[in-house]
């Protein structure tokens, strides 16, 4: 059987891990400025997309447990 030893894994100084915070923090700050933001019209025509798409599946669903239920009640009885 053999034993496989992990290579040295660096020790961990919090001490220069709080000093690269700052840095990270101002690199996401400008990669959140190259977003393209989604308008509001955009994000409220979008919301409206998905209710009605839901709404239609749910009605959709619903008609078909009540015919499958009906006809599994004909069967049964």
């Amino acid at each position: 059987m053999r034993v496989q030893v992990l290579p040295h894994l660096p020790e961990y100084n919090g001490e220069k891990m709080f000093k690269k915070i700052p840095n990270f923090l101002g690199e996401v700050k400008t990669e959140l400025k190259k977003v393209s933001w989604s308008t509001k019209e955009d994000l409220i025509s979008s919301t409206m997309v998905v209710l009605v798409s839901v709404l239609f599946l749910a009605l959709f669903i619903g008609v078909c447990d009540y015919l499958l239920s009906t006809i599994m009640g004909i069967i049964i009885r």
